[in-house]
């Protein structure tokens, strides 16, 4: 998780400080900067606006202001998008009184991220979201948390605004359900509004329906530099055709050439995370060979397949994905 941090005074800079040495070791990576620039916090040499243009246009997961709250909402908005792609913005007061998730509390985790550093640092998380104050099911937090995509955006509202006036959400889903149901969720399509979960984005099973679609899949790629991008591209495309997989599929796409041109042009196209180390995290082996050593033992999490073709090889991961309440 990219996390970039900016403050104004010294006792921000104390504060950035305090919040480098909690993340340290985990996997974060933390960008600090300050007008009082010590211990780990390097000067900042642009304003507010800039340094907040910069972490959204370079997509940083997380960006954490100590300072006001009127300063971080007017710095920010220019930027802002929508609630899919937004970082999560995060306002820390100098005296650590309070932490306040401003933007992306659910699908971006600043309310996660505000808990965890408020408990660490004594200060208050100021969480105002509805189904958080009133204790209810978040449907966004439990997409993000249970890897999947969210085909429409615009439908969370009508999920979440049932569930808060109390009335019962269809859940329709193709894969194995583990665990209770949490409140409001039913099974069966007989309601207005409901959630389901396919590896169909287009799926309709209610008068509004919010369709998630599981991460399944890791896809590893090699090939020649001297590829050019057109072919690159549609080579990929095809062979995930042949194979059904959607973007909105993919887990992240794993290379050891992260400098490539190609392989960051189309994964910011397809909006698909980029890394070199993904598939060794989630699915736990060192290699190719490993992973088909890993299945033959008697592992079904995993499924590998391999295609080449036109000079491009294509590792295909796919995990046992569950629906777990």
């Amino acid at each position: 998780m990219k996390i970039n941090l900016i403050s104004f005074t010294q006792n921000g800079s104390k504060v950035s400080n305090e919040l480098i040495d909690l993340f340290e070791n985990k996997d974060y990576d933390i960008y600090a900067v300050g007008k009082y620039p010590f211990g780990k916090i390097k000067a900042l040499n642009k304003s507010v606006y800039e340094f907040c243009k910069d972490s959204f246009e370079t997509k940083a997961d997380a960006i954490i202001i100590i300072g006001a709250l009127g300063i971080a909402v007017r710095a920010i908005a220019g930027n802002l998008k929508n609630k899919g792609c937004d970082p999560a913005v995060i306002v820390i007061d100098d005296k650590k009184n309070f932490v306040i998730p401003v933007i992306s509390g659910h699908i971006g985790g600043a309310n996660a991220l505000s808990m965890i550093i408020a408990e660490s640092i004594g200060a208050i998380p100021v969480i105002t979201t509805a189904t958080d104050v009133n204790k209810k099911f978040a449907i966004d937090s439990w997409a993000v948390e249970n890897g999947c995509s969210i085909a429409d955006i615009s439908k969370i509202k009508y999920v979440s605004s049932a569930i808060l006036r109390g009335e019962d959400v269809g859940l329709i889903c193709d894969f194995p359900i583990e665990g209770k149901l949490p409140q409001g969720l039913k099974l069966g399509n007989m309601y207005k509004v409901g959630i389901c979960i396919s590896t169909c984005d287009k799926k309709i099973s209610f008068k509004n329906t919010l369709n998630l679609i599981p991460k399944e899949y890791v896809i590893d790629i090699q090939f020649k530099e001297n590829v050019p991008y057109d072919d690159f591209k549609d080579t990929i495309d095809r062979i995930l055709d042949d194979e059904k997989i959607s973007p909105l599929q993919i887990i992240a796409v794993s290379s050891e050439g992260l400098k490539c041109e190609n392989i960051h042009k189309y994964c910011i196209e397809k909006k698909i995370e980029l890394t070199n180390n993904k598939a060794n995290e989630i699915l736990r082996y060192e290699n190719i060979n490993e992973a088909y050593k890993y299945r033959e033992n008697g592992n079904k999490k995993i499924f590998i397949k391999e295609c080449i073709c036109d000079n491009i090889k294509i590792a295909i991961s796919k995990i046992n994905w569950r629906c777990i309440f």
